[in-house]
């Protein structure tokens, strides 16, 4: 066995597990390892990169900015109105509707009702104190 990994056998209902344990493997990367930068006042945490708010009302308005990751070139330009599609907008931006709200028996309603219920298996077989096999 290596010293880095102990690896676990046992048998259950016909099928064989492993368990892969890792003990004392370097990070490759330093903030990973907690070697990297720290900063006095947060404890010990690693230092955030801070980005620039663009402030130019002109330029909001013109392009759109930060649409543009690679270092050379410029944001995106915005067109008029009318060259965009109608649909894009009749898109719903708000919060998520609830099931009250929907249709019954519309595709939305059942999309909505499958995903209520997927949530609450997954919270149920969480909290089960017996693993199923």
């Amino acid at each position: 066995m290596n010293s880095t990994s102990l690896f676990l056998y046992y048998q259950r209902s016909s099928c064989l597990y492993s368990i892969a344990r890792h003990y004392a493997v370097k990070a490759s990367n330093p903030a990973i390892a907690g070697l990297g930068k720290k900063s006095k006042d947060k404890g010990g945490a690693s230092k955030k990169i801070k980005l620039e708010v663009e402030k130019d009302p002109k330029k909001l308005v013109k392009y759109l900015c930060g649409s543009n990751l690679m270092q050379t070139g410029e944001d995106i330009e915005l067109k008029p109105d009318s060259e965009y599609p109608e649909w894009l907008w009749n898109v719903y931006t708000g919060p998520a509707k609830k099931l009250e709200d929907l249709e019954p028996g519309t595709k939305e309603y059942l999309e909505k009702l499958k995903s209520i219920n997927i949530k609450k298996s997954l919270k149920l077989k969480a909290m089960s104190p017996i693993k199923p096999q």
